[in-house]
């Protein structure tokens, strides 16, 4: 296959899926980024969609421009659409996670931080807040060593991850 042609849309090679893929999944936080930069400024209607879409194309091409200039490697027209797939489906997709995000966080404030504020309340009118609080952390402590050493509560030398331990 000659590099800068459109053959790639005819191949079903393994290392051109891998590339799909890899353009897609770097370029979908730029696109993810791009809208909640938006969103931030309460930019609404379409202008949004075009102005990100042409920030990301410009900086595709450019990075396949110089891509293009290196010995070691090739520019290819697929690149920068995968591209902006990538980041089309990022920006597609940013307003239903900041939702998401946003409901999981009142999720945990409800049922983690309210309570623990009432009870951090309770605390300080017994006066009982420091010694609480060095339990707390002294029980924290022996959990995650536990949790994160070698033999953890994987397998025998395994830590949480399953990663083998040095």
């Amino acid at each position: 296959m000659v590099p800068g042609t459109l053959a790639v849309l005819t191949t079903s090679s393994t290392e051109l899926r891998s590339d799909l893929w890899l353009n897609l999944l770097l370029y979908f936080p730029l696109g993810l980024l791009v809208r909640l930069h938006d969103v931030s400024q309460d930019r609404k209607g379409w202008m949004w969609w075009v102005r990100g879409f042409a920030a990301i194309f410009v900086l595709g091409w450019l990075l396949e421009c110089v891509q293009g200039l290196s010995p070691m490697r090739w520019s290819n027209l697929m690149d920068v659409l995968y591209n902006q797939s990538g980041a089309l489906l990022g920006m597609a997709v940013a307003l239903p996670i900041l939702r998401f995000t946003k409901l999981g966080m009142f999720w945990m404030y409800c049922r983690v931080a309210y309570p623990l504020h009432h009870f951090r309340g309770w605390l300080q009118k017994e006066r009982a807040l420091p010694g609480v609080m060095l339990v707390i952390a002294a029980v924290n402590g022996v959990i995650l060593t536990w949790w994160w050493q070698p033999g953890g509560p994987g397998e025998p030398g395994r830590g949480m991850w399953g990663c083998k331990a040095r």
